[in-house]
């Protein structure tokens, strides 16, 4: 009896712990199916990983066809995005400008798997060429004689697309992305700014202007608003006692009149301040208009010259934008305004017409800065805002201005081919603020280069002058 219950219970054990055993059992393979490393979500992770695999390499394929069809071996934007375009949803326009980060994604569409994320740089990480139009190259426009003598030339680096005046050669640059330098019969020099977007410039009436922050690789630039007090351009100065509008001598109408040669077409027998007015509008009317032809003329060649050197001679009727020459300051801003239209010439004595030249516009100025952000060389975009060790500064410059283009170190302050933007004299532009004082950009010897640094942007009257105070000048091709 006692046997047979001993029995009995050695067997509803065993059958509990037989039910335990399942359970834990179960409960193993339940996770193996369905926890976070199980099989079902290892089959979905491996089925998604065959996806993003397969579609990267369809789109690799289809831009293979390309670069093989390309002499450079490369592939244009607009190849590249039509390949995009077959896989991707929402391709943007800008995307060169978005391929800046190696970590842009796209999602694809729907009939290759559903968002799946891909880094374009895991489908195509190369140049993105021009298209092969047969431009001149780069190093055929350096080495060939008279090579723009004819009229304005296009020409190619393999990467980007520039345009040579008329009358100009090439004489310095390996690529355009770090600077191209032309100069004229006479030795005047000059580098071009590209500008692939107009509308990160100017509008169609104003220029856009920019405040730049941030440190090294990480520096920014944000627009300014445009008031009608305040940092804007283009505009007269409205103040009647140190504006544009002052009757003082030498001062606004004076200046307008004498220096900048605005003209009057007030008829005879009109009183002073109805001849003023005249002048007035007609200063209002020349600005405008000479902003308009230069906006038009980046948009179409989508890019400007400005002077590689400070301008000098800026007291003559012939500046000049050459290396060696002395800084020159302690002069007006309406008489280096109406002296830097005098640039650039084919010989002594002429002219040269394919360009139009004018002090620098604020807008232009930040459009190299622009570019400059855009450099895949994390000092350049550094230099934005901290311009210590990049210019002729209180540190180094024994507080006196030096020569155009003298070198610091290893050429330090030569950035894109572009010397002395950030420090040895401050440098006036065409930009207004408020009603009766206009903008100077960059540092000066007597300043530091992390105070005022190549973005750093002030003002002063213009019918005065200052010790470090000159100029630099632009260029744009007429159309």
């Amino acid at each position: 009896m006692n046997k047979t219950k001993l029995e009995k219970g050695i067997t509803l054990i065993a059958l509990v712990i037989t039910i335990i055993v399942l359970l834990i059992l179960a409960g193993i393979s339940i996770s193996m199916l369905t926890g976070e490393n199980g099989i079902l979500n290892r089959a979905v992770t491996a089925r998604e990983k065959t996806e993003k695999e397969s579609l990267k390499e369809m789109a690799r394929t289809d831009i293979l066809g390309y670069q093989t069809e390309n002499k450079s071996g490369n592939v244009t934007a607009e190849q590249l995005r039509e390949v995009l375009d077959k896989y991707f949803k929402d391709v943007p326009e800008d995307l060169e400008n978005k391929l800046k980060d190696e970590n842009y994604s796209l999602k694809s569409r729907d009939e290759y798997g559903k968002d799946i994320e891909v880094k374009v740089s895991e489908i195509y990480s190369g140049i993105i060429s021009t298209p092969e139009t047969g431009l001149p190259t780069l190093d055929e426009a350096k080495t060939t004689k008279d090579f723009a003598k004819d009229g304005n030339k296009e020409i190619t680096d393999g990467k980007d697309t520039m345009w040579v005046p008329q009358d100009f050669t090439v004489v310095e640059g390996e690529s355009i992305e770090t600077g191209v330098v032309i100069q004229d019969g006479v030795g005047n020099q000059f580098v071009w700014v590209p500008v692939p977007y107009i509308n990160e410039m100017c509008t169609d009436n104003a220029g856009k202007l920019y405040t730049f922050s941030g440190t090294g690789a990480d520096v920014t630039s944000t627009e300014r608003p445009i008031t009608t007090d305040g940092y804007r351009e283009p505009d007269i100065l409205t103040d009647a006692t140190y504006g544009d509008k002052s009757t003082e001598q030498e001062r606004g109408i004076d200046l307008l009149k004498n220096i900048v040669k605005v003209s009057t077409t007030a008829k005879e027998g009109s009183s002073a301040k109805e001849e003023n007015d005249i002048i007035i509008e007609n200063w209002e009317d020349e600005l405008r208009s000479n902003f308009k032809k230069m906006k038009e003329s980046v948009e179409q060649y989508k890019g400007f010259y400005i002077g590689r050197y400070e301008t000098s001679d800026l007291g003559t009727e012939k500046p000049k934008v050459q290396k060696g020459k002395e800084t020159i300051t302690n002069i007006n801003w309406y008489t280096i305004y109406k002296n830097s239209e005098n640039i650039p010439y084919k010989n002594e004595t002429d002219k040269i017409t394919s360009v139009t030249s004018s002090m620098i516009w604020g807008c232009q100025w930040d459009a190299t800065l622009n570019w400059f952000l855009r450099s895949e060389d994390e000092k350049i975009k550094g230099y934005v805002t901290n311009s210590t060790g990049k210019g002729w500064y209180e540190d180094n410059s024994e507080y006196s201005k030096k020569p155009t283009g003298t070198p610091i170190g290893n050429d330090e302050n030569q950035v894109n081919k572009i010397w002395d933007m950030a420090g040895n004299v401050h440098e006036w532009t065409i930009e207004a603020n408020d009603t009766n004082r206009r903008v100077y950009r960059g540092g000066s010897y007597s300043g530091s280069g992390s105070l005022l640094p190549v973005s750093n942007c002030n003002i002063y009257y213009p019918y005065l002058s200052h010790s470090d105070l000159g100029s630099r000048s632009a260029l744009y091709i007429n159309k």
